[in-house]
């Protein structure tokens, strides 16, 4: 994902516009850290036989729903 992050934050400083880039793009580095806290969720998650399976189908939930949401994000129109 580091290979996309300077267009996500582009993109995220075009739709934020009177925001200042910086804000914005923090803002997307600080949700990024997110993934600590998912590794503590697949601790949680893990079965008695040490099976991370169904941390695997909620990933795997969350990329198909992060993917349906970004397929739904539009352009702004050029001032």
């Amino acid at each position: 994902m580091v290979s996309t992050s300077s267009s996500g934050m582009q993109y995220a400083a075009e739709i934020t516009h009177p925001t200042p880039e910086g804000a914005s793009n923090g803002l997307i580095q600080l949700f990024g850290q997110g993934s600590a806290i998912f590794v503590y969720i697949m601790d949680a998650l893990k079965t008695e036989g040490c099976s991370f399976t169904p941390s695997l189908l909620l990933a795997t939930g969350l990329l198909i729903a992060g993917g349906v949401i970004i397929t739904q994000l539009k352009d702004r129109p050029a001032a």
